[in-house]
C-alpha cells in the first residue's frame, strides 16, 4: 500500500512539474486502458467460436459510418447527408494515413489523431486550471474530466477529442490573453462543427473581460483577431459549394436522410424539457420504468444540463479573484448559453456527448470542492467528494461504452 502510495505521489508531481512531456504520458495510457476495456467489453456476449475482436473494431460505430463516407469522397455527391459533419477529423485521420503511405488502417489513424489531440486538450486543461487555481488542482479538474461519462468518445472514430483540444486551448490562451494563437484555434475549431461558436462567445467574454467589461475599449484593432474564428468554417462552406453547389450543405444534408428527422428547431427550450420530462414520466407509467435508450436520450441528457446550469451559477457566484473581480462570469454564460444552444433543436439526444467540452461544469466543481485554504485545498472530505464523483462517472462511462461497443445508441 505504501508502495502504491508512493508511485502516485511521484506520477502526481510528474504531471505538475513536467507538464510538457506528461500530457502526452497520459493521454498515451488512456488510449491504452480504453482500448482494452474496448477489447474486452466487445467480447462479452459473443460466441466463443467466433474468435477475438480484433483491436480498434469497438470505435467504429454510429457516426464513425458518416466519417468513413467522407473519406470515401462523399462530400462530392449532393444526395449524401456527409455534408452534415465537418472536415477536421476527417481531414487529421487522411492526412495520418497519407503520411503512413496507406499503410495504417482508418481505425489506427483514427485512434492516433484522438491521442494527440486528447494530449493537446489536457496540456491545455491543466493550463487552465493552474491559471484560474494552481497546479495541485489543475490536476484534478483533469482527473475529472477524464471520468465523464462521455469521455470515452474521444477514443473513439468520432470527433470529440479534436473539438475539445482546439476549444480548451482557444480559451487558455484567451486566458493568457494572447489573441493571435486564441484566433488561430478557434478557427481550426470552426471546421470541427457548428457549437465552436460557443467557444468563440466564450474567448470573447473572456477578451471583453480583459478590459474591465468596459465595451469602448473593447473596440480596439485586437478585436480584428476574431474575424480568423470562423475562418474553418468559411473554407468548409467555399468547399461544399464548389463541389456540389451548396454552401450551407453542413445544414441542409439534415433534409437528404431520415436519421435525424426528430431535429426541428424551436427556441423555447423550455418546452422541450417539458416534453422530456412528460416521456419520462409515461415511461414510468407504462412501463414502471426507464428503458435503455430512454435513459440514454432523456434522463442521462437532463443530468447533464443540471450539471452544467449548477455549474453556470456558481461560476458567476462563486468563483471570484483576490481583488474580488468574479473570474467565473464568461465561464457561466458560456454554460449557460451551452444549455440553450444544445436544446433548441426540440431534443436532448445526445447532449451529455455535446457537453463533454462544456468546461464549466468541471472548473466550477473543482473550485467548489477545493474553496478550503487548508493544505491548497486538498482536505481529506475534498479530495473524497472528488474520488466519489468519479468513480460513479467512470461506472457510467464503462456502461454507455458497453452500449456503443456493442451496437447500441449512446449518444
Amino acid at each position: 500500500m505504501t508502495k502504491a502510495t508512493s508511485l502516485f505521489r511521484r506520477f502526481y508531481r510528474f504531471l505538475i512539474d513536467k507538464n510538457i512531456l506528461a500530457p502526452l504520458v497520459v493521454a498515451i495510457a488512456w488510449q491504452v486502458l480504453m482500448t482494452f476495456m474496448g477489447i474486452i467489453i466487445q467480447k462479452i456476449g459473443i460466441e466463443p467460436s467466433s474468435g477475438f475482436p480484433s483491436l480498434l473494431s469497438h470505435t467504429n460505430h454510429w457516426d464513425a459510418g458518416w466519417f468513413e463516407a467522407v473519406l470515401r469522397g462523399e462530400y462530392t455527391d449532393p444526395g449524401s447527408a456527409a455534408s452534415v459533419f465537418y472536415p477536421l477529423f476527417p481531414f487529421c485521420v487522411w492526412l495520418v494515413r497519407t503520411v503512413s503511405f496507406g499503410l495504417l488502417s482508418v481505425n489506427v489513424c483514427g485512434l492516433i489523431v484522438n491521442t494527440l489531440a486528447l494530449a493537446v486538450a489536457i496540456w491545455a486543461l491543466f493550463g487552465i486550471g493552474k491559471h484560474l487555481f494552481g497546479g495541485k488542482k489543475a490536476f484534478w479538474l483533469v482527473v475529472v474530466f477524464l471520468s465523464f461519462p462521455a469521455a470515452f468518445f474521444m477514443h473513439m472514430f468520432y470527433s470529440e477529442a479534436l473539438f475539445c483540444a482546439f476549444g480548451f486551448l482557444a480559451y487558455y490562451f484567451a486566458l493568457k490573453r494572447k489573441w493571435l494563437p486564441m484566433a488561430l484555434s478557434l478557427a481550426v475549431l470552426s471546421a470541427s462543427r457548428i457549437t465552436a461558436l460557443l467557444f468563440i462567445g466564450l474567448c470573447f467574454l473572456e477578451f471583453w473581460r480583459s478590459y474591465g467589461w468596459k465595451i469602448k475599449k473593447v473596440f480596439n484593432p485586437k478585436i480584428l483577431y476574431f474575424g480568423l474564428s470562423f475562418l474553418g468554417f468559411v473554407v468548409f462552406g467555399v468547399y461544399l459549394q464548389v463541389v456540389r453547389g451548396d454552401f450551407f450543405g453542413m445544414f441542409n444534408g439534415y433534409s437528404l436522410t431520415s436519421d435525424w428527422v426528430y431535429h426541428t428547431t424551436n427556441p423555447n427550450i423550455f418546452e422541450t424539457i417539458q416534453k422530456v420530462f412528460l416521456e419520462m414520466d409515461g415511461a414510468y407509467v407504462a412501463y414502471s420504468g426507464l428503458s435503455t435508450l430512454q435513459f440514454v436520450n432523456l434522463l442521462l441528457p437532463i443530468v447533464c444540463l443540471l450539471v452544467v446550469l449548477i455549474g453556470s451559477i456558481y461560476a458567476i457566484i462563486g468563483m471570484k479573484a483576490k481583488n474580488g473581480e468574479r473570474v467565473g462570469v464568461p465561464l457561466g454564460v458560456f454554460g449557460l448559453v451551452s444549455i440553450v444552444f444544445l436544446t433548441m433543436n426540440s431534443n436532448v439526444v445526445s447532449v451529455h456527448r455535446y457537453a463533454l467540452p462544456i468546461l464549466t461544469a468541471y472548473i466550477a466543481f473543482i473550485h467548489m470542492v477545493f474553496r478550503s485554504k487548508k493544505a491548497d485545498g486538498e482536505s481529506r472530505v475534498s479530495l473524497g467528494a472528488v474520488l466519489f464523483v468519479c468513480m460513479g462517472s467512470c461506472m457510467l462511462q464503462a456502461y454507455l461504452m458497453y452500449l456503443f461497443t456493442h451496437g447500441q445508441f449512446a449518444g
